[in-house]
């Protein structure tokens, strides 16, 4: 997984946390998500083994995500992986958004 670049939405708690250690294992690049900075600062810290980015972000809010996505863009430059372990988000219909996945970007454990 070197080189690929994870973001992880809800990554300071419970799966989002586990999947975020997991992938740093992997030397996977983490751009890691979630609304408390203290608590993302703390597991960036834990993580330091790999790439980290710890990105505050209410992902209820438009603007704050398309602010993640620049930052991640300018930091790492890509997106490889999404995992949305947070309970909350941006609902749309599935079947009317728009979404581009390739079957290498898939990752189960």
């Amino acid at each position: 997984m070197n080189n690929k670049v994870a973001v992880v939405v809800g990554a300071t708690w419970g799966i989002g946390a586990a999947v975020a250690r997991k992938l740093a294992q992997t030397g996977t690049k983490l751009v890691l998500v979630a609304r408390n900075s203290t608590q993302l600062q703390t597991l960036a810290k834990e993580l330091e083994t790999t790439e980290v980015l710890p990105v505050s972000t209410d992902i209820t809010d438009p603007q704050q995500v398309d602010s993640l996505i620049q930052k991640t863009s300018d930091y790492l430059g890509q997106i490889d992986i999404l995992i949305n372990a947070a309970g909350a988000g941006i609902l749309k219909q599935w079947n009317k958004m728009e979404i581009n996945i390739q079957p290498e970007s898939h990752l189960f454990f």
